[in-house]
């Protein structure tokens, strides 16, 4: 990633008196490095994609949610109720087993139906791959004009060799799908037109009816800095706000109906899947903020509060904040595609905090907040919103969020059956480090609009 480029700041020359560290201030070394980076992390992926491969082809039982998935594409296909699995379970919250996405994933996996299931896993996995490669694209060529080469090969290492990316497709999840609509609509949304607005709602709407949670996102449409420049009311930026907003919502009716007519039970996700799911869980791999408060409650003797309560307080603070940064964006900064992609990618990182499951291959999409926030953190002209504390947020943000915790119980995890207040946080500061890389990452998003709302002054 590009986070390399940080070293190139001469205000830090204790830094440079570290012989290593002092190599990387020099530009024609981190290119070298960066080349170098790349090049082993396309190999790596590509290591990975063949033993994937092999074990599909050979593994006598497919990962366990593509079973899923599966099952529902059939379920559509034969006429039947694709959640009738996993209601039949009668969980309360949510529970192992059954399909739980809208239809949408379900009808674009239909088309395998025909063939034997060993064949449409390897078709579904290479459908897969093919949207992280499309991702990468468009990444690419959204951001070339802001980022230096050395920093686009940075990034490319570091999305390449995100445990999280990797496992999303290891699992046949339909994660690097949502990924590249979720970039779609950034790139989109950075280009900062009237056109490019209307596809870019359009992209986050598409994100939305696949896994309801991006609905998370959906306030980065707003025009920046409106508190702060009362004209900006009746300016392009609330066009262009209105816009997105008219692309959001075309694309979330059209596409909700087109379920409603090809799957006739499309209303019991949002009436009996939803509220399930949206219960949470307290296993220890939920590493959303909700999930893990509750089970950090439960193993002190608690209760835990409702946990669409601690969703909603979670999705207050850290979507508010955000917005609230947003709308006092100084008038000079406000179109700027640093404040542009910061305010995106604020919300982006919102987005698993928030959310009331939050399982560590979730985490592929934060490759699009880490992206947008090298746009503003290592730009390939200057900017007044470079800020170093989050730029080292950032760099610690990557490896937490990486970082595969295991399910475990109370009694492996502690040792013990009656744990201590000291010994719960000091075993979910280990067992909860994906919330703390997504934490470091949303802070870093933060800071950067910190940036951009101070005075002129302050923030230079």
């Amino acid at each position: 990633m590009p986070a390399m480029e940080a070293l190139g700041d001469a205000r830090r020359p204790l830094a440079t008196r570290v012989y290593g560290v002092r190599l990387l201030y020099k530009p024609e070394v981190r290119r070298v490095l960066a080349r170098l980076l790349a090049g082993v992390a396309v190999v790596y992926y590509l290591f990975r994609v063949t033993l994937q491969y092999v074990q599909l082809a050979q593994f006598p039982r497919l990962p366990f949610d593509y079973e899923q998935f599966r099952r529902a594409a059939q379920d559509i296909g034969a006429g039947r109720n694709p959640y009738q699995f996993y209601l039949d379970l009668h969980c309360t919250t949510w529970c192992l087993g059954g399909y739980i996405y809208t239809p949408l994933v379900a009808v674009i996996l239909r088309p395998l139906n025909g063939l034997d299931d060993r064949t449409a896993a390897i078709l579904w996995a290479t459908f897969g791959h093919l949207m992280l490669v499309a991702t990468i694209v468009v990444l690419y060529r959204g951001l070339r004009t802001d980022l230096t080469r050395t920093g686009l090969l940075f990034l490319l290492a570091a999305g390449l060799l995100f445990l999280p990316v990797l496992g999303s497709v290891a699992y046949l999840q339909p994660g690097t799908l949502l990924t590249l609509t979720l970039a779609t609509a950034a790139v989109l949304y950075l280009r900062g037109r009237s056109r490019a607005s209307v596809g870019a709602g359009a992209a986050l709407g598409t994100a939305i009816v696949m896994k309801v949670t991006p609905i998370l996102v959906a306030p980065a449409l707003l025009p920046l800095g409106w508190a702060r420049d009362r004209a900006a009311r009746l300016g392009q930026p609330v066009r262009d706000a209105a816009l997105a907003v008219a692309g959001l919502t075309l694309a979330a009716v059209v596409l909700t109906g087109g379920m409603l007519l090809l799957v006739p039970y499309t209303d019991q996700f949002f009436t009996m899947v939803l509220p399930r799911i949206g219960a949470g869980t307290t296993t220890f791999d939920n590493q959303s903020l909700p999930g893990v408060v509750a089970h950090t409650i439960e193993l002190l003797g608690g209760t835990a509060p409702s946990a669409g309560l601690l969703t909603v307080a979670a999705a207050l603070v850290f979507v508010g904040i955000p917005i609230a940064l947003g709308a006092l964006a100084r008038p000079e900064v406000r179109g700027t595609r640093a404040a542009r992609a910061a305010f995106f990618a604020a919300f982006l990182a919102a987005m698993p905090i928030a959310s009331s499951i939050t399982w560590w291959h979730h985490l592929v999409v934060s490759v699009v907040a880490v992206a947008l926030l090298a746009v503003a953190l290592w730009p390939a002209a200057g900017t007044v919103l470079v800020s170093q504390p989050a730029r080292w947020l950032l760099v610690v943000a990557f490896p937490l969020m990486a970082v595969h915790i295991e399910d475990r119980t109370q009694t492996s995890a502690l040792g013990i059956t009656d744990p201590s207040v000291f010994e719960v946080l000091r075993v979910q500061l280990f067992e909860s480090a994906n919330l703390w890389g997504m934490l470091a990452l949303w802070l870093a998003a933060v800071l950067v609009l910190w940036t951009a709302a101070r005075p002129r002054a302050e923030a230079t």
